[in-house]
């Protein structure tokens, strides 16, 4: 190594002042990392625990199965439920309930205010919504395609509505 290829600051020695500069900084800014998770710990902020629509949707369809009336739902039609939840849930989204319905099919129930809305699956997948406001008319809906788009538009809908009455809603969830 020529002497041109050493930085000058190791030639006058300073480097070492450098180094010591950064851990100093570096000691700063991990004690303040430090403190605003304690302080995250300790204050009634929003935390959002790990949860997810499609894990609560499988529990439910494992609950179904200890039933009685899990014989009606048949596993193609289970696969195409949660194939449907996770087509229209994006991450910790507002799950439905899942019941299954005298004809093998599974119903899937979201609610939000005096706003609900039910899916019907079947083995092909998504068969009908249907959807309800207060004071309106029902709506129906067989084409799979507007049921996936129009479940997609409710289901960020009702979440938005749910985090702002409850930012803290996800934990009831949480097993």
């Amino acid at each position: 190594m020529t002497i041109a290829a050493v930085p000058e600051a190791w030639l006058r020695g300073s480097h070492k002042a450098d180094h010591a500069e950064a851990r100093k900084q570096l000691a700063k800014v991990t004690i303040a990392k430090r403190a605003s998770r304690r302080r995250a710990q300790f204050t009634h902020e929003a935390v959002r625990p790990e949860f997810g629509a499609v894990s609560h949707t499988v529990r439910q369809l494992a609950a179904l199965r200890q039933s009685d009336d899990y014989a009606r739902l048949t596993s193609e039609t289970e696969r195409k439920t949660i194939q449907f939840v996770q087509a229209v849930s994006r991450g910790s989204q507002v799950p439905p309930t899942v019941l299954p319905d005298e004809d093998g099919l599974a119903v899937l129930h979201w609610v939000s205010g005096g706003h609900s809305f039910v899916v019907e699956i079947g083995e092909a997948g998504p068969i009908s919504l249907w959807s309800k406001r207060d004071g309106e008319p029902a709506e129906t809906v067989a084409d799979p395609w507007r049921i996936l788009n129009i479940a997609r538009q409710l289901v960020t809908r009702y979440t938005r509505a749910a985090d702002a009455v409850n930012p803290f809603w996800r934990g009831l969830f949480v097993h």
